[in-house]
């Protein structure tokens, strides 16, 4: 129902047009009679109507000047302008303050209501529209938690096409360039006997600071550690630094968690990036910079790291190739560069103690990332200290195998029933919102681990896998000539048509409407 407010300072015309619109348009509702321009600003403030038929002239205020008024409080309101006079200085005045439409006296009724009815079509149009932006932002809303999660698992372990990437991680202010960087917050589990339950708490804690304090991308949390994509706005005058903003933000998450005294908190932080093709370089940088939890001040920055020596920035490159090696499945590179970490201490000869340590820091976070992936193989140790860097390399070697042996035998005895159930699953599921959380939930594996597998078997990561069966699917559903493009794109798991076009023709080449025209031989 459209609230209506009648302005005019002649009784009769008040009446007369009150009995129009009330014969002649029944999803109107006149809410108020207005006998001049101040009363009529009282009473809109009053009422609150949604449209106004305002009398020009008024003596006291007209109704230009109550319309400004209204305006000034109540922006949105809706307004036909009535006058006696066809003045063009009058209807240029209107037309400024936003009037729809005019309405020179005398008119008949037909046309009065034809006038009233077409701006009331429009209101109840915008309303509609309105509701439909309400649902959508919703709908958004729910599902950028699933969304979000997904897109950094993706983005820094397998590859995302950019028309998702422009989709999923908007920068509010384009003018604005951003640089990216990567944080590992590491939630270690002070008591053993908690439960995914206290996890769950935790994780869902720590998001929250997080989204509160920066403007950040939130993986999921994998054997207790949680990556972190940070935006930072680059060649902003008076803003913060990358370091004061992580910085910032690490206060705020370790405040919070005197609320979870069973976890302890470290966060290691990469250097910022330009190019989001170079964030897994800042991502194991993060990774490397929280190899020693150990540290007093619970955080680290990688360039910090970089301060002690010539040697040790060498060093801490190979170990960010051993991180990419383990990324990447290449056992090759993973053994050469790990065995290079032995050499390299050996003869700058430094203290074999020393690089026993640097090994282990190394080997357990080669065993965080197999973790992450699915793989629950067995912490590392060394049983003794090695004597000689000889005895050490062989040690370490037979530790690194170990890890791969055993991540090997866990992913032989479940990837071929995994990949079954997967890819009956998402075929079967494809047209609703499924998250890569969800799809390994359903094969009891991590994201990683799942992530991978697609990679093995389809040559593509579940995103583009999901979004093939989706756009198959739109494909044989195009043969119904029954159907919109608008009802196809949300019966295949689609809820905003725009997108849906842009992945369809950045897949198929043509937009879903030329691409059903072809089907049909242009009809």
């Amino acid at each position: 129902m459209i609230k209506l407010l009648i302005a005019d300072d002649e009784h009769i015309e008040r009446m007369a047009l009150q009995r129009i619109i009330e014969e002649g348009l029944p999803d109107v509702k006149v809410v108020g009679l207005a006998p001049s321009g101040r009363i009529a600003v009282e009473q809109a403030e009053l009422l609150e109507p949604d449209l106004i038929l305002m009398d020009i002239s008024m003596p006291g205020m007209d109704g230009l000047e109550a319309l400004a008024r209204i305006r000034g409080k109540r922006p949105g309101v809706t307004c036909i302008m009535v006058s006696a006079y066809d003045d063009f200085e009058y209807a240029r005045q209107a037309i400024r303050l936003g009037v729809k439409d005019y309405l020179l006296k005398p008119t008949r009724p037909a046309d009065i209501v034809q006038t009233v009815r077409a701006v009331v079509d429009a209101l109840q149009e915008e309303r509609r529209e309105e509701g439909r932006r309400e649902q959508e932002r919703d709908r958004l809303e729910r599902l950028l938690p699933i969304a979000e999660a997904d897109f950094v698992t993706q983005l820094l372990f397998d590859h995302v096409h950019e028309v998702h990437v422009a989709e999923m991680l908007p920068c509010a202010d384009q003018s604005v360039q951003y640089t990216v960087a990567v944080l590992t917050v590491v939630a270690r589990q002070e008591d053993a006997g908690l439960g995914r339950e206290e996890e769950c708490a935790c994780y869902r804690v720590l998001k929250q600071v997080i989204h509160m304090h920066a403007q950040a991308r939130v993986g999921p949390m994998v054997a207790r550690q949680i990556p972190v994509i940070l935006l930072h706005p680059s060649g902003v005058s008076g803003g913060q630094s990358y370091r004061s903003q992580a910085a910032l933000m690490l206060r705020k998450l370790l405040n919070r968690m005197h609320n979870h005294p069973h976890f302890a908190l470290f966060v290691g932080i990469g250097t910022p990036v330009d190019e989001l093709d170079n964030i897994r370089l800042s991502y194991h940088e993060a990774l490397l910079a929280s190899a020693d939890l150990s540290l007093p001040a619970k955080h680290c920055f990688y360039e910090d790291l970089k301060h002690t020596s010539i040697d040790e920035a060498s060093y801490l490159e190979v170990e960010k190739q051993v991180l990419e090696a383990v990324r990447c499945d290449n056992r090759d590179i993973l053994r050469q560069q790990v065995l290079r970490i032995v050499d390299a201490y050996a003869c700058g000869g430094r203290a074999l103690l020393e690089a026993q340590q640097r090994l282990l820091d190394v080997l357990l976070i080669v065993w965080r990332l197999l973790q992450e992936r699915g793989s629950d193989v067995d912490k590392p140790y060394f049983a003794s200290q090695s004597a000689t860097y000889a005895q050490l390399r062989a040690a370490t070697s037979i530790l690194l195998e170990r890890l791969l042996a055993s991540a090997d035998e866990q992913r032989q005895a479940m990837q071929p029933e995994a990949f079954a159930n997967l890819k009956s699953y998402i075929m079967d599921h494809a047209h609703k919102d499924l998250s890569l959380e969800s799809i390994a939930r359903h094969v009891q594996r991590s994201p990683y681990y799942v992530s991978k597998l697609f990679k093995e078997h389809f040559g593509m990561n579940y995103i583009d896998y999901l979004t093939a069966c989706r756009i198959e699917k739109a494909k044989q559903l195009m043969l119904d000539k029954e159907k919109s493009l608008k009802a196809i794109a949300v019966e295949v798991g689609y809820h905003n048509p725009n997108y849906f076009s842009r992945v369809f023709k950045k897949i198929c080449g043509n937009s879903p409407t030329a691409y059903r025209a072809r089907l049909f031989g242009g009809s």
